[in-house]
């Protein structure tokens, strides 16, 4: 009778392990694909702007097996976060879209990391060049791999500090990094064009970088919708050169 009643806990555990398998991906606590491909299409659906394909949806799903992969050796992400990649990262990416100016055909990615937020947006705009640019080796080595396992032409991957780069000018530059705003504009402002517009994904708590920009640049705080609200950026900074904003009003 022992052994008889044995039998169904297996059982219950082997169910147990089926479904499990089906929603977390053997590589290190990822979600699988399918679970990646739903996420993506309910977090899209909040991005003003932003309609994808199934192949660009895909790709996307492509790019977090690559980072969960490589992250235990490149520490690409926070090993913590790789369950959640997609609302803490790649919608965080993705939601710059809506703020990329019409006419930016040409734009810098600085302090990449993993290719964020660069890679999404080139997924998503094949149109325009990205410029991904970092000082680590060991991170530019990813981005290059992706680059060619995604199939994005649109992207060129560049190993140097932003401060020592010098092909110039973009329309627009962006960067996930968390130095202050004064800091990342003062370090890439020799690579801006003259009408180009910075984008910096941020928190909420920012009156002290706000305050610390040089008088150059303009800037708007632009908060987020609730779709990216399991993401750590709640606002966007875009910031124009002032002189623009002035003719312009």
């Amino acid at each position: 009778m022992g052994e008889g009643r044995a039998l169904p806990s297996r059982a219950r555990e082997t169910s147990r392990q089926t479904r499990r398998s089906r929603t977390v991906s053997a590589t290190s606590g990822l979600p699988s694909e399918s679970v990646l491909e739903r996420q993506l299409k309910a977090g899209i659906r909040g991005i003003s702007g932003l309609d994808l394909s199934s192949a660009q949806i895909k790709t996307l799903s492509t790019y977090c097996r690559l980072v969960a992969q490589w992250n235990r050796a490149y520490n690409l992400i926070g090993a913590r976060t790789l369950p959640e990649i997609v609302p803490r990262h790649l919608l965080d990416s993705l939601v710059l879209s809506s703020f990329l100016p019409p006419d930016a055909r040409r734009i810098l990615d600085f302090g990449t990391g993993a290719g964020l937020p660069g890679l999404p947006l080139a997924v998503v705009h094949p149109e325009r060049q990205f410029v991904l640019l970092d000082r680590s080796r060991k991170k530019t080595r990813f981005v290059r791999q992706a680059k060619l396992e995604l199939d994005l032409p649109n992207v060129e991957v560049v190993t140097s500090e932003v401060g020592h780069y010098q092909d110039g000018p973009f329309e627009c530059i962006m960067a996930r990094a968390v130095d202050s705003l004064g800091e990342l504009v003062r370090s890439s402002e020799h690579l801006i064009g003259t009408e180009g517009v910075y984008l910096f994904p941020k928190g909420l708590d920012i009156e002290r970088e706000l305050h610390e920009l040089p008088q150059e640049w303009n800037a708007s705080v632009m908060k987020l919708e609730k779709s990216t609200a399991d993401s750590s950026t709640r606002t966007v900074v875009v910031l124009r050169p002032s002189n623009a904003v002035a003719e312009g009003s």
